[in-house]
C-alpha cells in the first residue's frame, strides 16, 4: 500500500537544498580494488603472518586490508584472532573496534555495523592503555554515532563524548586543535549552546565560525547571530558562516533559525520561483509531536505514514489502521508488514544520503504533508496526500468495527479486490461498488494495438457498474484468483451465451479472466483452453502470445511454445517483442546462448530499449561467456538508462565482477543500493559481492555472500539466487 508513496524522492530533493552536517566526515580511504592488487596485498598479509604468529599487528593488518576492500565478515575474524594473539595490547581492541564500525560491505557506520561490539572494544582499548590520546579520541567520535549510524542522531551517547575530548584536553601537554574543534562540534549537537560561546571565547577559530553563528541563534536571536556575522568582516567568511550555521540549526530540527540564516546569506531566495514553497516550508516547519484524532478518516493514513518514518508498522500498530480484510491469508498480511520494513529501510537509506537524521526526514515528511478528504456521494473516504514535488498519492478508508482503516492505496490491486469481495459478502455491496469505482478512476484502459491490451480490470469494470456478479469478477480481476469453485464454469457459461459478433471484446475478457485464474493457480492445461481459442482469433496479439507462452511454461511444453513463435518470427524477423519472447522461452529451456542469439537481433534493431541490451548482458552470466560484446552491452545499457536503474547497475556490477574487474564492479554496486535505496545489501547485491569475493581469492567470503542470496517464492530461470546456487556449488570443495 505504502510502496509507491513519493517519499524518498520528496526527502532528497529538498536535502538537496538544506540537508548535510556541519561537521564534514573524511574522505573514505582510497585503496586500489583491482582483483590483482587486492590479492597480492591478501597474499602479503597471509606471507607476514606465517612467518610472524606470535606479532599480533599482522593479523591486524590483514583484518584492516579485508575491511578496506569491503569483505567485512572476513576482517572482523582476524580482529579477533589478533585479540586471540595478544590479549592485553590496547592497539589490538583498538583494531578490533575499528573493524567493527564498518559493516558486512566495508562501510564506515553502515547499516549493520556492530555497535555493542565496536563500543566494548574501545572500552577495553582504554581499559589497557588510558593515555592513548588517539584510542580515546577515535572512541570519542564513535560514541557521537546512533545505532544506525547516523552522526549526532538521537540515541547518540554525545555527554559521553564530550566527557572523554575533555580528559584529553586536560591531559595533552599542548591541545591539539582538531579536539578543541571536536568538542565545540559534539557541544553544539548536544544542544549545549551556551558552552560553545564560552569555549568560542577563548579563540578565533574560523573554520567553526558557522557553529559559533548557530549557538548565539540558538541562545539569542536571529539578528543577533547575524550581527555576529557581519563581525566577521569579509563577505565571503560570512557567507560561509551563515550557510553552515543554516545546516547546523536544520540538523537540530531549529527549522526557523535555519531559515533566517539561509535568508541573510541568500538574499531574495524564497520570493519566487521555486525556492518559495521550499523557503516557506522551512520557515513554518516545526518538530512533529501529535496527530489527527481518530474520529478523523484521514487518521489512519497519517498513522501509517509516521509508523513508516520509525520502522513502527508493527502488526499491532498496522492493524489498528489498515483493515485486514484486504488480505486473504496470514501470509499476504505478513508480506505487507514486510513491505513497509523495506520501505522504512528505503527512508533510513535516504537519511544517510542526504546527511540528515531520521528525525529531520520525519518533520519533513508529517510537516509538509497534505491530508485531504476528497468529496463523494459514495460510500468510503477518498484520502489524498501531498507533498511538495511529490505526485498525489490517495488511499480508500473504510469504518470497520467504529474505527476507521485503510482498505488499499494508490497502485493497489489485489487488496482493492480481495476488500470488495468481503464488502459485498458483509452484505455492503455499495461500498465495495464504490471502492472498485475509485480504484477504476486510476487505471488506464487504452489497449493500444492489441485488441486484447489494457488492463483486465479496466475491461471488466466500467464507473457505475453494480451487482454482486461484477464485483466478484472484477475483484477476481485484480486478484487473479477465483472467487468461488463454481466462478470459472460461470464465467464460461456467461461467455457461452454471448453473441460470437455483438459482444466479442465481452466474451474476449472473460476467456482472458479464466486465463488468468488459471495461470494464477499454475494451471497450464486450463490456461491453454482459453489461450488457444484467443490465439485462433486473434493470431498476432502479443498479449495472447504471451500468455500462450505462460501456459506452455507451466507445461513445459517447449516444442509447442517454440513452434508458436516460430511461426510468427518467420513473417517479423526483428519484432521486437516477438524476439524477447523467443529469449525468454530459451532461457526456460536452459539455452542461453540461444537466447543470446535472439537478443543479439533485438539489440541490433532500431527501437532497442536499455532492458535489451542489460538482458543481453545479463544472459551471459549464465551462458558462461562474459565476452566483450557482453561488456559492450551492458556498457550501452547503462548509458541509455542515464544511472537511474537498480537493474541495470546491478548488471553492469556483475559484469565487470566476472572480467575481473572488481574495483569498478564494487562501485557500481554501491550506486545500485544508493539508487535502489537500500540501507543494507539485497540477495541481488550479495551475489554482485560473491562474485568480487571469488576474484580477490576468497571463497570463503564468497560461499557466505552467495548464500544470503534468498530464494524467490517463485524462482525464474534468470534469478540471483539460480547462478548464486550455481556458485555454491562450484565452491563446494572449500
Amino acid at each position: 500500500m505504502m510502496a509507491r508513496l513519493r517519499m524518498v524522492q520528496y526527502v532528497l530533493a529538498l536535502a538537496a537544498c538544506y540537508g548535510g552536517q556541519v561537521l564534514a566526515q573524511d574522505a573514505p580511504k582510497q585503496v586500489d580494488l583491482s582483483a590483482a592488487k587486492v590479492r597480492e596485498m591478501i597474499a602479503a598479509d597471509r606471507a607476514l603472518i606465517a612467518a610472524n604468529p606470535k606479532d599480533a599487528g599482522k593479523y591486524v593488518g590483514m583484518a584492516y586490508t579485508l575491511s578496506d576492500v569491503g569483505v567485512g565478515d572476513a576482517a572482523r575474524a582476524w580482529a579477533v584472532k589478533a585479540t586471540q594473539v595478544v590479549p592485553n595490547a590496547a592497539f589490538v581492541y583498538s583494531a578490533e573496534g575499528w573493524v567493527l564500525r564498518h559493516n558486512a560491505i566495508g562501510q564506515d557506520y553502515g547499516r549493520g555495523y556492530d555497535y555493542d561490539g565496536e563500543m566494548a572494544a574501545y572500552r577495553k582499548a582504554i581499559e589497557l592503555d588510558p593515555n592513548d590520546f588517539e584510542i580515546r579520541e577515535t572512541y570519542a567520535e564513535s560514541l557521537e554515532y546512533n545505532r544506525d549510524g547516523i552522526r549526532y542522531g538521537p540515541g547518540a551517547r554525545m555527554d559521553e563524548s564530550i566527557a572523554q575530548r575533555r580528559w584529553i584536553k586536560a591531559h595533552q601537554r599542548v591541545v591539539d586543535p582538531n579536539v578543541e574543534d571536536n568538542l565545540l562540534i559534539a557541544l553544539f549537537y548536544a544542544g549545549k549552546f551556551t558552552e560553545v560561546r564560552v569555549e568560542m571565547v577563548k579563540g578565533n577559530r574560523p573554520k567553526l565560525d558557522g557553529i559559533l553563528v548557530a549557538s548565539v541563534a540558538a541562545t539569542e536571536s536571529s539578528e543577533a547571530a547575524i550581527a555576529a556575522a557581519d563581525g566577521f568582516g569579509d563577505p565571503d567568511r560570512k557567507l560561509e558562516a551563515l550557510n553552515l550555521a543554516a545546516v547546523g540549526l536544520w540538523s537540530m530540527r531549529l527549522y526557523g533559525l535555519a531559515s533566517d540564516m539561509l535568508a541573510a546569506a541568500l538574499p531574495g531566495l524564497g520570493k519566487t520561483g521555486p525556492e518559495a514553497k521550499q523557503m516557506q516550508l522551512f520557515r513554518t516547519l516545526k518538530p512533529y509531536s501529535t496527530g489527527l484524532p481518530g474520529r478523523d478518516p484521514r487518521s489512519p493514513v497519517q498513522r501509517v505514514m509516521f509508523a513508516m518514518m520509525s520502522d513502527g508498522l508493527t502488526d499491532a500498530a498496522a492493524s489498528e489502521v489498515v483493515t485486514r480484510h484486504a488480505f486473504p491469508s496470514d501470509a499476504s498480511w505478513q508480506a505487507f508488514l514486510q513491505s513497509g520494513h523495506e520501505q522504512a529501510e528505503r527512508i533510513h537509506a535516504t537519511s544517510v544520503q542526504a546527511d540528515l537524521p531520521m528525525v529531520v526526514v520525519r518533520d519533513i515528511v508529517m510537516g509538509s504533508m497534505q491530508l485531504m478528504v476528497q468529496p463523494s456521494e459514495q460510500p468510503g473516504f477518498r484520502v489524498s496526500v501531498q507533498m511538495m514535488g511529490s505526485p498525489v498519492h490517495q488511499f480508500f478508508v473504510v469504518q470497520e468495527d467504529g474505527v476507521y482503516k485503510i482498505a488499499a492505496g494508490s497502485g493497489d490491486s489485489a487488496p482493492v479486490g480481495h476488500e470488495a469481495l468481503y464488502l459485498v459478502r458483509d452484505g455492503r455491496e455499495a461500498e465495495a461498488a464504490a471502492l472498485l469505482d475509485w480504484r477504476r478512476a486510476q487505471v488506464l484502459r487504452d489497449p493500444g494495438d492489441d485488441s486484447l491490451g489494457g488492463s483486465l480490470f479496466g475491461r471488466l469494470w466500467e464507473h457505475g457498474d453494480s451487482g454482486t456478479e461484477a464485483i466478484e469478477t472484477a475483484a477476481a480481476a485484480l486478484t487473479g484468483e477465483s472467487v468461488g469453485v463454481d466462478q470459472v464454469a460461470r464465467l464460461k457459461a456467461r461467455a457461452g451465451k454471448m453473441d460470437p459478433v455483438k459482444d466479442q471484446e465481452d466474451r474476449d475478457s472473460l476467456e482472458l479472466l479464466q486465463v488468468a485464474i488459471a495461470l494464477h493457480a499454475s494451471d497450464g492445461l486450463g490456461a491453454r483452453g482459453s489461450t488457444r481459442e484467443l490465439l485462433k482469433r486473434y493470431p498476432d496479439s502479443p498479449t495472447a502470445i504471451r500468455l500462450e507462452g505462460e501456459a506452455d511454461e507451466l507445461l513445459r511444453d517447449w516444442a509447442a511454445w517454440t513452434t508458436l513463435l516460430d511461426s510468427r518470427l518467420e513473417k517479423h524477423p526483428k519484432d521486437r517483442f516477438l524476439l524477447g519472447q523467443r529469449a525468454k522461452e530459451a532461457e526456460f529451456e536452459g539455452d542461453f546462448q540461444r537466447a543470446r542469439k535472439a537478443l543479439q537481433v533485438a539489440i541490433d534493431g532500431s527501437d532497442a530499449q536499455p532492458e535489451d541490451y542489460n538482458e543481453y548482458a545479463w544472459v551471459s552470466l549464465f551462458s558462461g561467456d562474459v565476452d566483450t560484446q557482453a561488456a559492450e552491452a551492458a556498457d550501452k545499457a547503462y548509458g541509455l538508462a542515464k544511472n537511474e536503474s537498480f537493474a541495470v547497475l546491478h548488471t553492469l556490477a556483475c559484469v565487470d565482477a566476472a572480467r575481473g574487474k572488481t574495483g569498478e564492479a564494487r562501485e557500481m554496486l554501491l550506486k545500485a543500493m544508493s539508487v535502489g535505496h537500500l540501507a543494507e545489501p539485497n540477495g541481488a547485491i550479495w551475489f554482485g559481492f560473491g562474485l568480487i569475493d571469488e576474484q580477490y581469492g576468497l571463497p570463503e567470503a564468497a560461499i557466505a555472500a552467495y548464500k544470503r542470496v534468498e530464494k524467490p517464492e517463485r524462482a525464474g530461470p534468470t534469478d540471483a539466487y539460480v547462478l548464486a546456487q550455481r556458485r555454491l556449488v562450484a565452491l563446494a570443495g572449500h
